[in-house]
């Protein structure tokens, strides 16, 4: 007894071709998407730690400023070491200790100008000038 033969399907040499030539620009579009995809990674990693540095440094400078401003507040302390009410006495000891201390308020805090007014808002002294 003879069994029908069934014919072997095979593919066409030009399928074939066009089949592996599809798997090959699949998996070199593919290869090439990974290293875009981890380059851009590693250079998004790069610029996040160069912002975070430079972020740091920012509020080291900042925290340094802040730092020599109260030591330079530190240093103006002794001047006002007698607060009293707003009497003619009390204004005229404090005209007294800027007039003494100008050139180290002038150097400290970099005054150009100080002006004394009275609670009622009367100029009373002048230090310095534009």
């Amino acid at each position: 007894m003879d069994s029908p033969t069934r014919p072997h399907r095979t593919l066409s040499l030009k399928w074939q071709v066009a089949i592996i030539f599809g798997l090959v620009l699949a998996i070199t579009y593919g290869l090439i998407s990974l290293v875009s995809y981890l380059h851009f990674e590693a250079q998004l990693a790069q610029q996040r730690l160069e912002f975070h540095q430079e972020q740091q440094r920012i509020l080291s400078g900042l925290s340094q400023a802040s730092s020599q401003k109260l030591m330079q507040l530190v240093e103006t302390l002794p001047l006002l070491d007698n607060p009293q009410a707003d009497t003619s006495d009390s204004v005229a000891q404090l005209g007294e200790r800027l007039r003494r201390h100008w050139g180290q308020l002038q150097l400290t805090w970099e005054l150009q100008l100080a002006q004394i007014y009275s609670a009622d808002g009367q100029l009373i002294e002048t230090l310095g000038g534009p």
